[in-house]
């Protein structure tokens, strides 16, 4: 197998999780954190508190967004539990990609500069943000 095909099919994979939690927000919720959990299982020992911290950080990240105005969740408070699970899941696969590929600075910041608008932009579509 190409190295590149791993990280390909798990981003897609990754994309459509998105895409579920992103649609599926609270009636799903329940289902989508015990998986979320199991990924965060999945992963090795020494990366588990790594994860935790990532998706901290995220947690943090949209609180602050949400306290300056700047996001705001439809049909919530500050921050729902629907979005802290896409944070944990976020911070299980991209801990377990960076152990698969190591892109340059440069393009993980091209990545992030326009992947992290479209997503924002998708869950505006739907009516999550």
């Amino acid at each position: 197998m190409r190295p590149w095909i791993k990280p390909v099919l798990a981003s897609l994979a990754f994309g459509g999780w998105w895409l579920l939690l992103t649609l599926c927000r609270d009636r799903w919720v329940m289902v989508t954190l015990a998986a979320a959990l199991l990924l965060w299982e999945a992963l090795p020992g020494g990366m588990r508190g790594r994860a935790l911290l990532l998706a901290g950080a995220g947690c943090l990240l949209d609180l602050a967004l949400a306290a300056s105005g700047l996001l705001r969740f439809v049909g919530v408070g500050a921050l729902p539990l629907w979005m802290m699970v896409w944070w944990l899941s976020f911070a299980c696969w991209w801990l377990w990609l960076l152990q698969s590929w190591r892109p340059r600075p440069r393009l993980l910041m091209l990545l992030g500069a326009v992947a992290a608008p479209l997503a924002r932009y998708g869950a505006f579509k739907s009516q999550a943000l």
